[in-house]
């Protein structure tokens, strides 16, 4: 799965080029301490005063929901996932409706996904994470160890009492592959509620591009692909996107490289090791979040396993290895 902490991927909107109408005028906004990642707000015709409403509102969703997911920290009037980590193996916590129903989707996306995409993998992560940054591999034996405490069934939700635990002490809950994702699913529905027609959301590589860059002469947004091991703004592909969510996962951002081999973050639950069938893998979907979820998933799968599984879920997946 995915443990990327909220950003492995390199998928930018191309310059829209073409003369804008002079009643359009692009608004944009830049978030610098949402999960540990670049995250814009951009769009085409709203008033300044309309934009920064919007804009300031829009972070302020976005700020709720990164201190409920962080993994790292603990914040004040706040339980969050780092709590919930640090009370593994003892009592239930109580937690908000936003985040019961957070875990609720983390719980079905560990089926949705094959078993590719599992939040309680924390322990096997965590590993991978030190062993990346030192440019070491972890112990074997550690991580077979730790793959003994990631079952899913170890979260436990109880929704009449508004709580969460984790009942196994040494388990530990890791959403990196699905919290960005998420969080651009509440950016969207915020966003519909405001009435905003037109924009384009980019959380640390998780894009959503509603409606049409207006003034450009362009009915759709051009997102480009990233091409692995190039310089950055290499695409090796280009995809036409409107009403839809495009979002990648692939091995060339975050690794190591030992004895000529490249070890990335992106975990296979079943073998315990970067995943090697792809480079990387692209999702595009209506929702945000069912895309995140797909592009790790799609990522560990082979290429007919990883198309019928996007085809089930009525997403279009695109490879490159």
């Amino acid at each position: 799965m995915t443990q990327r902490l909220f950003s492995v991927i390199v998928l930018l909107a191309l310059m829209l080029t073409g003369c804008r109408a002079e009643s359009y005028t692009m608004r944009s906004q830049s978030y610098y301490d949402l999960f540990d990642t670049l995250c814009t707000f951009q769009t085409y015709d709203l008033t300044e005063e309309e934009f920064t409403r919007i804009s300031n509102g829009l972070y302020d969703q976005l700020l709720a929901f990164h201190e409920e997911v962080d993994i790292y920290a603990s914040h004040e009037g706040v339980t969050n996932l780092y709590d919930l980590n640090q009370a593994a193996g003892g009592d239930a916590l109580p937690i908000s409706p936003s985040l019961m129903t957070f875990l609720q989707f983390c719980q079905e996306a560990e089926t949705l996904s094959l078993h590719r995409v599992n939040v309680m993998i924390g322990s096997v992560s965590s590993l991978w994470k030190t062993a990346i940054e030192e440019s070491r591999l972890p112990d074997a034996d550690a991580l077979r160890a730790a793959a003994e405490h990631t079952d899913i069934h170890s979260l436990v939700l109880n929704e009449e009492a508004g709580s969460a635990q984790i009942t196994d002490p040494q388990a530990s809950i890791d959403v990196g592959a699905l919290a960005k994702g998420y969080a651009a699913r509440l950016a969207k529905e915020y966003l519909e509620a405001q009435g905003v027609e037109n924009y384009l959301l980019d959380l640390g590589g998780n894009v959503y591009a509603y409606g049409q860059p207006l003034g450009t002469g362009r009915t759709s947004f051009t997102i480009g692909l990233q091409e692995p091991d190039a310089p950055d703004g290499t695409y090796y592909t280009t995809r036409q996107v409107q009403n839809e969510a495009i979002v990648s996962s692939g091995d060339y951002q975050r690794y190591t490289m030992i004895d000529g081999v490249r070890y990335h973050h992106i975990v296979d639950p079943d073998t315990l090791y970067p995943g090697t069938l792809h480079r990387a893998s692209t999702i595009i979907h209506e929702d945000p979040a069912i895309a995140d979820m797909l592009s790790t998933a799609t990522f560990l799968l082979p290429t007919e396993e990883g198309e019928a599984l996007a085809n089930s879920l009525h997403a279009t997946v695109i490879y490159y290895d």
